[in-house]
């Protein structure tokens, strides 16, 4: 998970780059009923990221975790799930609430955020092995 961190945390600052308006923003991540799920680019040691192996959203345990494969949002089978080929994934906002797409692997979103293909295929194949 370490790596594929590091890669979401990159692919975060290229966003910054290209789509977000300032680096410095925390993108957050909240499912339809508006619960959070996490900062996809806070400092991995802050209890909000997803990055935080110890945190609320960062840990593989946590119900609340999109990298608990039997959580609420970290199931394949949960519509929220961005791991869910079929579900609308989790909103992408920052902390004004300026809303940004979707973090969703489900090509048919049509606001789905596309920067995040690669994390996807290095998540799903470290799952593969």
């Amino acid at each position: 998970m370490r790596f594929v961190g590091r890669l979401l945390l990159a692919i975060a600052a290229t966003l910054g780059v290209t789509n977000f308006a300032v680096a410095e923003t925390a993108y957050l991540l909240f499912d339809d009923e508006d619960g959070l799920h996490g900062c996809i680019n806070c400092n991995s040691f802050s209890s909000q990221s997803i990055c935080n192996e110890f945190g609320k959203f960062g840990s593989e345990l946590s119900n609340d975790s999109i990298w608990n494969d039997f959580g609420r949002v970290g199931s394949d089978f949960c519509a929220s799930s961005p791991w869910n080929d079929f579900g609308k994934g989790l909103k992408v906002v920052d902390g004004t609430g300026r809303y940004y797409g979707r973090l969703t692997m489900n090509i048919g979103v049509p606001d789905r955020i596309d920067a995040f293909d690669p994390w996807f295929r290095a998540y799903k194949g470290s799952k593969e092995t």
